[in-house]
This record gives C-alpha cells, sequence and structure tokens, in this order.
C-alpha cells in the first residue's frame, strides 16, 4: 500500500479510481493552516500569525520584514519571508480574497519531518538543517514528543504528516 497526500496526488489518483474521494487522501477542509493555529496554538512556531485577506493586508500591512503564506496548501505563492515592497509585488499579482497567514519571522535551525498513524509515530528524518536540505536523519527525542503531545490535543487524520521546526 502506498499513501500518498496531498493536492497533487489527489487529482492523480481519483481519476484511477472511482472508490478514491474528495478527503480520502487529502481534507481540503482541516488541512490549512488555520485549522493546525486553532488546534495547536500553544505548539505552533508562529504563535503570532494572523489570518487575513490579501486585499485586508494591504489596507493594514502587517510589520516588515514579514513571513506569509496562503492558509490553504494552495501553490498560489510560496510561503516565506517578505520585505515591504516584495509583498507589494507580491500583493498586486494574487487575488484579493486570497486568505493568508502573516507572522514575525522566526529563526528555524533544522526542521523535521514526522509521519503519525493511529497516534503513533512510525517515522521521522531531518529534512533541512540551516535553511540547507538535510539527509543527517536524526531526529532528537524532544522532536517525537512534540509531535505526540501536537496529536493528543487533535488529530486531523488517521495518517498525517507533521513538520517540526527546532528554533
Amino acid at each position: 500500500v502506498v499513501l500518498c497526500h496531498g493536492p497533487g496526488f489527489t487529482r492523480r489518483y481519483s481519476n484511477l479510481s472511482h472508490q478514491l474521494r474528495r478527503g480520502c487522501l487529502f481534507n481540503p477542509e482541516t488541512f490549512r493552516w488555520s485549522q493546525l493555529q486553532e488546534h495547536w496554538r500553544h505548539e505552533m512556531l508562529s504563535i503570532d500569525a494572523r489570518i487575513s485577506t490579501i486585499a485586508a493586508l494591504r489596507v493594514r500591512p502587517p510589520e516588515y520584514p514579514v513571513f506569509i503564506r496562503p492558509d490553504a496548501d494552495s501553490k498560489a505563492f510560496e510561503g516565506g519571508i517578505r520585505s515591504s515592497s516584495e509583498w507589494e509585488v507580491l500583493a498586486a499579482q494574487l487575488p484579493p480574497d486570497l486568505q493568508v497567514i502573516a507572522a514575525s519571522p522566526v529563526r528555524v535551525d533544522a526542521e523535521y519531518r514526522v509521519f503519525m498513524v493511529n497516534s503513533n509515530v512510525v517515522a521521522a528524518s531531518e529534512y533541512r538543517r540551516e535553511g540547507q536540505p538535510s539527509i543527517n536523519g536524526f531526529v532528537p527525542d524532544d522532536v517525537i514528543d512534540v509531535a505526540l503531545r501536537a496529536d493528543s490535543f487533535w488529530r486531523p487524520a488517521d495518517a498525517y504528516v507533521m513538520d517540526i521546526a527546532r528554533s
């Protein structure tokens, strides 16, 4: 069995099988940053993030530099840290009603990917260190502890992947 998760895979597999339905591999309603914040607020790296539309942010701009990304798992633009001039260029290209999150930038030292199945960590790896791809593989115990604690608050699906950052 191969479990593929995400909107790209869902489109591909749903074309092959009538048994696959919206939400069976990827639920766009729960796989949103706003849902993660609602359930995991105190576990989130961007704890000061606010959810807004592009139009609202143009009226009341955030402090700069700003970390900004789509709320949905969208490829409308790549999330990242933007200066005020970069933000203005980006905002002009996006639909005014697009939901985004804006937060203060936080330094990220390492990033880990943790695979959860039925509230158990079944795999984990380090995938980025100091902004560069990493194949180190070592995952500290406290990263696993964060994943288990977050899962105890809310489990978005029986099987899902959680990215955890060390700051």
